[in-house]
C-alpha cells in the first residue's frame, strides 16, 4: 500500500459493487464512528484504487467518507492499493473479520474469486489477460503490467516478444522421425506377438488332441486287460473240459491280447512324452507372449510421450498471440511514421519510394500468409498414425487361424476279443 496523504472528498468515487460487499453499520455503530471522527479525525486511512489520472475509487472506507461529508470535511487520508492482491485484500479482509455464517463465508470466497478475475481482466490488455487466464504466465508476471496504461502494456509486451528462442526445424524433424521409428518398432513387435499367439494356439490345440487320444488309448488298454482277465478266468475253470486244440487257441488269443496290451501301453507312454514336450513348448511360448505384450505396452507409452512432447513444443512456439504481437509491433512502427509525416512537408520524390515499399510490404505479408498456410501443424498426424497402426493390427488378428494338429494319426484299434 502507498500512502497518498489527504485527498479531496470530491475526487473519491464510490462503486456500488464494492460498497455492497460491506454490511451496513447499525445506528449505534454509526454514532460511535461519527463521534470518533468529530473528536480525533479519521485515524485509519481510506483504501482506494486509482481511476484515471486524478480520481480514485473507494475500496474500504465508505462510511468514513459519508461521515466526513456530514461533518463538513474537505479531504480524508488515503492509501493506494497498487496490486490486484492489495485491492482484493482491501475489499474482503474487513468482511472476513466480521461475524459470518459458513454459507456467508463461502459466498464471500466466491465473490472474491470473481472480483479478482474481473480486476485482472479490467487492468490488463487482452493479449496478457488471455495468457494469464490460460495459465501460460503466473500472477507475479502479470502484476508487472497492472497499473500501466494499455499503450505501456503493449510496448512492454512487444519488447518481450522481439527476441526469443524459437525451436529450430531440425528439432521438430527429429521429433517426427523418432515418433516414426517408435511406431515402426511397435508394429514389428505387434506382428511378432501375433505370430507367437498363433503358434501358441496351435500348440494348445495339439496338446488337447494328444490328451484326448491318450484318454482313448488308456480306455482301450483297460478293456483289453479286462477281456484277457475274463478269458484267463474262464480258461482256469474249463481247462479240464476243453480239448488240446481249444486250449492252444485260447493260449494264442491270450498271447495276442497281452501283445496288444503291451503295444497300447507303449503308445500311452509315447503320448505322455509328447504331451510333456508340448506343455514345455506352451510354457515357453506363453513366456515369450508376456514379454512381447510388455514390450508393446512400453512402446505405446513411449509413442504417447513423444506425441505429447511434439504437440507441446509446436504449441509453445507457434502461438497466435506471439504472431499478433509481432504484427502489432509492425503496425505501431507504421503509425509512428504516419505521425512523423504529418509534422513535415515532403519532396514529391518520396511518393515513388513509398509506392515501391507499399508493394514490397504487401508481397511480403502475402508470402507470410502463404507460408503459414503451408506449414500448419498437422493436428492429427501422430494420432492418425496410431489409428492406422491399430487398424493394421486388427487385420492381422482377423487373419489368424489355428493351424491343424500335427500329431501323427493312430492306427485303428485291433478287433475286440470274444471270450
Amino acid at each position: 500500500m502507498k500512502y497518498l496523504g489527504y485527498i479531496k472528498l470530491d475526487l473519491l468515487q464510490e462503486k456500488e459493487e464494492y460498497k455492497e460487499l460491506f454490511a451496513p453499520l447499525s445506528e449505534s455503530e454509526l454514532a460511535d464512528l461519527r463521534e470518533s471522527i468529530r473528536e480525533g479525525g479519521i485515524v485509519d486511512p481510506l483504501l482506494v484504487d486509482k481511476d484515471g489520472e486524478n480520481f480514485y475509487v473507494i475500496l474500504a472506507g465508505h462510511h468514513r467518507r459519508m461521515i466526513a461529508r456530514e461533518l463538513g470535511m474537505e479531504a480524508a487520508p488515503c492509501q493506494l492499493a497498487e496490486t490486484v492482491a492489495e485491492i482484493v485484500a482491501a475489499l474482503f479482509n474487513n468482511t472476513a473479520r466480521r461475524q459470518m455464517t459458513e454459507d456467508q463465508r463461502q459466498e464471500a470466497n466466491r465473490k472474491q474469486n470473481r472480483v479478482e478475475d474481473e480486476l485482472y481482466q479490467e487492468k490488463l490488455i487482452p493479449e496478457i489477460w488471455e495468457r494469464y487466464k490460460a495459465g501460460n504466465v503466473d500472477r507475479e508476471f502479470v502484476d508487472n503490467f497492472v497499473g500501466k496504461s494499455p499503450e505501456a502494456q503493449e510496448k512492454m509486451l512487444a519488447e518481450l516478444c522481439v527476441e526469443r528462442v524459437v525451436v529450430s526445424q531440425d528439432v521438430l524433424e527429429r521429433l517426427e522421425e523418432r515418433a516414426k521409428e517408435i511406431d515402426e518398432m511397435r508394429i514389428a513387435y505387434e506382428t511378432q506377438l501375433g505370430e507367437l499367439q498363433t503358434k501358441l494356439a496351435t500348440a494348445e490345440t495339439e496338446r488337447d488332441g494328444a490328451a484326448a487320444e491318450l484318454k482313448l488309448q488308456k480306455k482301450k488298454v483297460d478293456e483289453i486287460q479286462e477281456r484277457a482277465d475274463g478269458v484267463l478266468a474262464e480258461y482256469d475253470v474249463k481247462k479240464e473240459e476243453v480239448t488240446k486244440k481249444m486250449r492252444e487257441d485260447l493260449e494264442d488269443e491270450i498271447a495276442n491280447a497281452k501283445k496288444e496290451r503291451e503295444e497300447r501301453i507303449a503308445a500311452v507312454k509315447g503320448k505322455d512324452k509328447e504331451i510333456a514336450a508340448l506343455e514345455d513348448q506352451i510354457t515357453f511360448l506363453k513366456s515369450q507372449n508376456d514379454g512381447f505384450e510388455g514390450a508393446a505396452g512400453l512402446w505405446q507409452n513411449e509413442a504417447a510421450r513423444v506425441r505429447e512432447l511434439y504437440h507441446s513444443t509446436v504449441d509453445r512456439y507457434s502461438s497466435p498471440v506471439l504472431m499478433e504481437s509481432e504484427l502489432k509491433l509492425c503496425l505501431g512502427r507504421m503509425q509512428s511514421l504516419i505521425d512523423w509525416s504529418r509534422e513535415h512537408v515532403w519532396d514529391p520524390k518520396a511518393l515513388p519510394i513509398l509506392e515501391k515499399h507499399d508493394k514490397a510490404i504487401r508481397l511480403t505479408l502475402q508470402k507470410l500468409i502463404e507460408s503459414i498456410k503451408n506449414h500448419q501443424k498437422p493436428l492429427e498426424s501422430l494420432a492418425k498414425a496410431e489409428e492406422l497402426i491399430n487398424e493394421q493390427l486388427d487385420e492381422i488378428k482377423k487373419k489368424k487361424q489355428p493351424a491343424p494338429s500335427t500329431l501323427p494319426r493312430q492306427e485303428s484299434a485291433p478287433q475286440e476279443l470274444s471270450p
